[in-house]
């Protein structure tokens, strides 16, 4: 075959055939019956790239509304997440911060032939420790800031966000 290809059959990415006009069509009567990209995909054997690629040329609008509202339903359930752990965090840090005015007990391992532990019991923390009680305080407040940072900023819609909505349409409530 010295190497050329018939004029009917053009090489793809990943080795996928070219549509056939019957599998176009089939696609375009789904997406106008308002199917999701990826019902359509699984109806017809191809990809939601594919469904999205036919319907765009052919000036078929896809109805991205589902998607849209399930997108919506995921960003609200992380933010109540989020929320869980920060008020986690927050209390963790309080905790942490109790501990300060609690007694302490340092312990110390003494080796040798018999290994034994030693302890000695405070009426607080001494400085090394409270050092690292107050450490892991701040630790905690800042995650639980930076997750009360991310829901604040998230409410406002950034450049980006802005520029993928105009993108989607999804622009106007």
């Amino acid at each position: 075959m010295n190497g050329e290809r018939s004029a009917g059959v053009r090489a793809r990415a990943g080795g996928q055939r070219p549509l056939s006009d019957e599998v176009r069509a089939r696609i375009i009567a789904l997406a106008e019956q308002e199917l999701s990209v990826r019902q359509i995909a699984a109806e017809v054997g191809c990809s939601t790239g594919s469904v999205s690629t036919v319907c765009r040329l052919a000036g078929v609008q896809l109805d991205r509304r589902r998607t849209q509202t399930a997108t919506r339903a995921r960003q609200v359930q992380a933010a109540a997440v989020r929320a869980e752990l920060s008020d986690e965090l927050l209390a963790m840090a309080r905790d942490e911060l109790l501990r300060l005015r609690r007694p302490h007990t340092e312990y110390w391992g003494v080796g040798g032939k018999e290994p034994t532990v030693l302890s000695v019991a405070m009426p607080e923390p001494p400085p090394r420790a409270r050092r690292d009680l107050i450490g892991g305080a701040m630790a905690l407040l800042d995650k639980h800031l930076r997750l009360v940072e991310t829901d604040r900023s998230s409410t406002d819609h950034s450049d980006v966000d802005q520029w993928l909505a105009s993108l989607t349409g999804g622009g106007e409530r």
